[in-house]
């Protein structure tokens, strides 16, 4: 029988050294992260007897539509072993955590490829496929890293290769630097265009840098053109991959971001990273999606495309089909 207990991490860390698919999302450090932000989000393993099942990030959310529980790149587990008995028994847990925490949801996003035998299981035990857009990299595309350098510049686009030797001949210069007030007077510049990101936002985004970065798992890079900062962005490492996490630059006709880019490739590779994933990008005929035009940028560094499992809910309250009737309309618009 499964049971929810307390968790360390040692523990937390050691399972996921057992996992093929691992991101940032599920290292313990993020989960020291989330609950310096709020007292709604607990850590726990799933046992049987002393064996570890699965590691559960919790984050219980009040959002207008109603509260729900959401687990990011979670359950934590070995999907291609996991069998129908055991994940029954785990959403019933689930279930019940969401219903003391008077939640109208489980809200879970598997973090394995997409795969036709899991949706099915979920479905049979009462899954309902999320109505949401596709969220914390479902469709991303991965450089990997473990490649001779040569052949992974061979992969870019040829307007990318491009890019990378304007960058060199232009003398744009690639600096390690941690100081968020530069990189929020470019990343700044970068919202005021598009107008889609709140300031709530850009404050998550400050304490979570200033978090990762004390544990050495988040750096900053700036790119220079004549002694002046024009790009910038954020990296986060964990495990083998480095994730391109947040960016921005000021509005010149240079090739800025493709510098950073390629800077962090040589420096991962030197280092012993295995995979560069550029995090989120859109269908290839999303055009009206918002990040289609930053898809075509990450496309251009070649890489493989995954498309991992889409996120699926557990409802609680018949009043959450209210919210996954407002998320199927709204996500209309990234289509």
């Amino acid at each position: 029988m499964l049971k929810l207990s307390q968790v360390n991490r040692s523990e937390w860390e050691n399972f996921v050294d057992t996992l093929e698919y691992v991101t940032p999302l599920m290292s313990y450090t993020w989960a020291e992260f989330e609950k310096s932000l709020s007292s709604s989000f607990e850590a726990l393993k799933v046992i049987d007897g002393n064996r570890i099942v699965a590691l559960l990030p919790l984050k219980t959310i009040n959002a207008r539509r109603g509260r729900f529980v959401y687990l990011r790149h979670a359950p934590i587990l070995d999907w291609a072993k996991v069998t129908p008995d055991v994940l029954s028994e785990l959403f019933k847990l689930l279930k019940t955590y969401a219903g003391e925490h008077k939640a109208f949801a489980v809200r879970f996003q598997a973090y394995y490829p997409e795969n036709h035998k899991l949706e099915d299981m979920f479905k049979k035990l009462g899954a309902l496929k999320g109505t949401n857009h596709e969220v914390d990299a479902e469709r991303s595309v991965r450089v990997d890293l473990y490649l001779p350098l040569e052949r992974i510049f061979r992969t870019f686009r040829k307007t990318t290769r491009w890019s990378i030797k304007k960058a060199q001949e232009l003398g744009i210069r690639v600096v390690e630097r941690a100081d968020w007030k530069l990189f929020y007077d470019i990343f700044s510049i970068t919202l005021r265009r598009h107008r889609n990101w709140k300031a709530q936002a850009v404050r998550l985004i400050r304490k979570q840098f200033e978090f990762l970065s004390k544990k050495k798992m988040s750096r900053m890079f700036f790119a220079y053109y004549k002694d002046k900062p024009i790009a910038a962005g954020i990296f986060t490492y964990y495990k083998n991959m480095v994730m391109y996490h947040h960016s921005g630059s000021i509005p010149v006709k240079l090739p800025s971001m493709y510098a950073i880019i390629w800077h962090v490739i040589k420096d991962a590779k030197k280092r012993g990273y295995k995979v560069l994933d550029l995090w989120g990008v859109a269908p290839k005929d999303a055009k009206n999606h918002p990040w289609y035009n930053l898809s075509i940028f990450k496309r251009g560094f070649g890489g493989r495309e995954v498309k991992m499992m889409h996120a699926y809910d557990l409802v609680i309250n018949p009043l959450w089909h209210l919210t996954r009737l407002y998320e199927k309309f709204e996500s209309r618009k990234w289509r």
